[in-house]
């Protein structure tokens, strides 16, 4: 059986207070956001086989890289954020990554 986890993550140039009244504001704060996003997605490795993130940035992209984790991302043209695939149990086999036919959205796809 193979387990797979999907996230949005929500890109801190989204994480903007006043969309989120009801949050407290310290929760976004963009080092704290970045260190509980990194905290929350090893729990997520270590409990899946494959785990998939959107809005995901570069810099939690990186964190996962030198913690053994097969990675494939793929960014969205002219926006900060894009989506991830990764994988601490499993090599990422035919590894593609594309764009919509509007540019907008992008994906990742790979075997395992």
């Amino acid at each position: 059986m193979l387990r797979v986890a999907t996230w949005n993550v929500l890109h801190p140039a989204y994480a903007v207070p006043e969309r989120y009244r009801e949050i407290d504001p310290h929760v976004l704060e963009p080092r704290r956001r970045a260190a509980a996003v990194v905290d929350r997605v090893t729990q997520l490795l270590a409990a899946y086989d494959v785990v998939a993130l959107q809005e995901i940035d570069t810099q939690t992209a990186r964190a996962l890289v030198g913690e053994g984790t097969a990675l494939l991302t793929a960014a969205r043209p002219h926006a900060p954020d894009g989506v991830l695939l990764a994988s601490r149990r499993h090599p990422l086999l035919h590894a593609r990554t594309g764009r919509s036919t509007d540019g907008r959205r992008v994906w990742c796809s790979a075997e395992v």
